[in-house]
């Protein structure tokens, strides 16, 4: 419980309780175009990994000390972009293995939250539909930054929810 109070308390921290002032007129870029870019990217990073593509998965996220993943179904936790890099390697590797794979992960109601014009927090809902069919319910989060034209994952959070169900 307590890592779940930390995974949910740091993008708040780190949106810095700003959120009454996302308005169009506080950026000076096109921020439905950011927000497309960002959702591209968000979504890039879904299909690279339940592909096992690690070449196309790795384009989507910073190479940083920071990059950081915590899910909370079973998965993995990692602390750094060399052990996220390498826990990604490996599991890619014995895909073929693994149990209980997801089939499709579609995304909705995405929230997004700019920090400057070089970093946001993104909340979404994300619906995981196994290989059997059977739908699983997470609440995500990404935090993001610029660069260059793209944006990259810098942190990642994933909660499983078992008892809510699993419809759009």
């Amino acid at each position: 419980m307590k890592n779940l109070k930390i995974v949910i308390i740091m993008p708040l921290f780190l949106v810095g309780f700003d959120l009454a002032s996302q308005t169009e007129g506080r950026f000076s870029f096109d921020i439905e175009k950011e927000k497309a870019a960002i959702k591209e990217t968000v979504n890039n990073e879904t299909n690279c990994f339940w592909q096992a593509d690690y070449d196309c998965w790795e384009k989507t996220w910073s190479h940083t000390q920071a990059s950081s993943i915590i899910y909370r179904d079973g998965l993995y936790e990692t602390h750094s972009w060399e052990s996220l890099s390498e826990n990604n390697k490996n599991m890619f590797k014995d895909w073929d293995k693994i149990e209980g794979k997801i089939a499709r992960e579609d995304h909705d109601n995405f929230n997004y939250y700019f920090m400057g014009e070089l970093n946001v927090v993104v909340w979404f809902d994300a619906f995981l539909y196994e290989v059997t069919g059977n739908c699983i319910y997470a609440k995500c989060s990404r935090v993001l930054e610029k660069q260059g034209d793209y944006w990259r994952i810098v942190f990642a959070t994933g909660i499983v929810d078992p008892k809510k169900p699993c419809q759009r």
